[in-house]
């Protein structure tokens, strides 16, 4: 393999992240495997437009499929995906001020990124509380 190739490679996983609804999808199914019509709902979109956004994820080797009876269920392909969502969450709130802002107006306030080790510090010393309001579903996926 070559550079090119190898730079290519990076590049191609890359452009996978550059629509909005995949990154959405993504970040839903970080939560818990879901079927198709369920990301569909949740992302406001027609499930053969889901399905297609789906499909190319799984091309990149960001998602895995399988069948539950006649649904296909998708869910991150590891936990590095999760990181890799994290760290682009992470540099957009660094870099771009409209990102924090669009942030900022749909959840209704400043937004201060956490890692997972921080978490756990802020929440040993009893800093913060965290109440998790997931629904179900999501509790029981983990």
């Amino acid at each position: 393999m070559s550079k090119v190739e190898l730079y290519d490679g990076f590049a191609s996983t890359a452009k996978t992240l550059a629509s909005g609804r995949r990154v959405e999808l993504m970040d839903v199914l970080a939560q818990g495997e879901r079927s198709v019509e369920d990301l569909a709902d949740v992302g406001g979109l027609a499930v053969a437009n889901c399905s297609q956004h789906l499909q190319v994820l799984r091309r990149a080797g960001l998602v895995t499929a399988r069948r539950d009876g006649n649904r296909v269920v998708y869910r991150l392909a590891s936990d590095r995906v999760v990181d890799l969502l994290d760290l682009v969450r992470e540099v957009s709130f660094d870099c771009s001020p409209a990102v924090r802002e669009a942030a900022e107006a749909y959840l209704g306030g400043p937004v201060e990124s956490v890692s997972r080790q921080e978490l756990v510090a802020r929440l040993s010393t009893g800093e913060i509380v965290v109440v998790d309001v997931r629904p179900a579903h999501e509790f029981e996926a983990g």
